[in-house]
């Protein structure tokens, strides 16, 4: 390109000199080439910075995904029925098209409202569901009113009848945040022996024995986290011996002992936080990598995704960094189909935004691309 810059200055320079009959005085000509040569070189890098401002507008635009239903195509696998994107308005699915011809029933709790026009859960604001492994019950926290509320299903999966409402006492020393309790959280060990129920409110993870009859409310284990911790979420290890367990208002995940019959046992505790951050955030999402080498747990407020990595030795999250979420109010993290990718749902900010996953060291790495949802809050597939 610029040898043709070059060429053409150097024959418009010619032809000009030639025109005007100042053959003979060859600084005239220098003159003119060099102020051609300038000309055409301006012109060249005035286009080719339009070229570079058009093309990084054309590649933001193909980055900002706005058509959901069409972004996970390359991330498919065989596995794969249904990747659910929650939100505060409503639920947005992708690949909604490999749904099981037979299915009748998706139930989803809002946590602005209650299950209805299905059934009401009898509770204020729930939040988080479960379903039994036999099929024949599910369980939901209920934030507001500090209940988890016990439905029995129909052999085609939908809701049968409410069969019990549970509503925890107590309140906690953090307030207003603790000021009753607020169940956050509904699943089961991985033996299927207990339903466990988190209590943000109480500082309390319980423990209700269950059966093909139900849950056990009158024989409830209680494990007591830290006074003010507020916990959350936990995740298990596939051995189902050892459990990691986020706390919101502690910004802290605690590394559990557990032995089978009910009980769990605190052995070791990591903040989610660098040791120069002291404003005001809480933690939300913890996920455990299917490898079991690294950990995950995200900040809202600060708004981050911390990663560990687990010692070999005594599993213990050891802190290795930090990576941004790109948002707003990170409720939820989780990895996507194949476990090379991850997204964080930044609620506050209507975005989730996606990570290539370094298998390496277990950093993530914003991908570029991004879907826009109202107030994303969960991720499931």
């Amino acid at each position: 390109m610029l040898y043709i810059l070059l060429a053409l200055a150097f024959l418009s320079a010619a032809t000009i000199v030639a025109i005007t009959g100042f053959f003979t005085a060859w600084y005239w000509m220098i003159l003119i080439f060099i102020g051609m040569w300038a000309g055409f070189f301006l012109v060249w890098v005035i286009i080719y910075t339009l070229w570079l401002l058009l093309g990084s507008f054309l590649i933001s635009k193909k980055k900002e995904i706005t058509k959901p239903n069409k972004f996970y195509n390359y991330f498919v696998t065989e596995t794969m029925k249904l990747l659910l994107f929650f939100s505060r308005s409503k639920v947005h699915m992708e690949g909604a098209e490999k749904i099981p011809r037979d299915t009748k029933y998706l139930l989803v709790a809002n946590h602005l409202s209650n299950f209805d026009p299905i059934t009401s859960s009898e509770g204020k604001a729930p939040c988080y569901t479960v379903v039994s492994g036999d099929g024949k019950f599910l369980y939901c926290a209920n934030y507001l009113s500090g209940s988890v509320t016990e439905f029995r299903l129909s052999d085609d999966g939908s809701i049968a009848e409410r069969t019990q409402v549970i509503v925890h006492t107590g309140k906690g020393p953090n307030q207003p945040r603790q000021d009753g309790p607020h169940t956050h959280f509904t699943e089961f060990t991985p033996d299927g022996k207990f339903l466990i129920v988190i209590d943000l409110g109480i500082d309390a993870v319980k423990l209700y024995p269950w059966s093909e009859k139900g849950i056990d409310a009158a024989n409830v284990l209680t494990f007591q986290t830290p006074p003010g911790s507020g916990p959350r979420h936990l995740t298990f290890n596939k051995a189902g011996d050892m459990a990691y367990l986020v706390t919101e208002l502690g910004n802290t995940v605690l590394t559990l002992s557990y032995d089978g019959n009910g009980n769990f046992a605190l052995l070791n505790t990591v903040s989610t936080l660098p040791e120069h951050y002291s404003g005001a955030t809480k933690a939300a999402a913890i996920r455990l990598s299917p490898d079991e080498r690294f950990l995950y747990a995200s900040n809202r407020g600060y708004d981050t995704i911390a990663c560990y990595e687990l010692d070999p030795e005594t599993k213990y999250p050891v802190w290795k960094g930090l990576t941004s979420s790109a948002g707003l109010g990170p409720r939820d993290i989780n990895y996507l189909p194949g476990y090379r990718k991850f997204a964080a749902a930044n609620e506050f900010s209507d975005v989730v935004v996606f990570y290539d996953v370094k298998p390496e060291n277990g950093m993530l790495y914003p991908d570029g691309n991004m879907v826009r949802i109202p107030g994303p809050l969960a991720i499931f597939w």
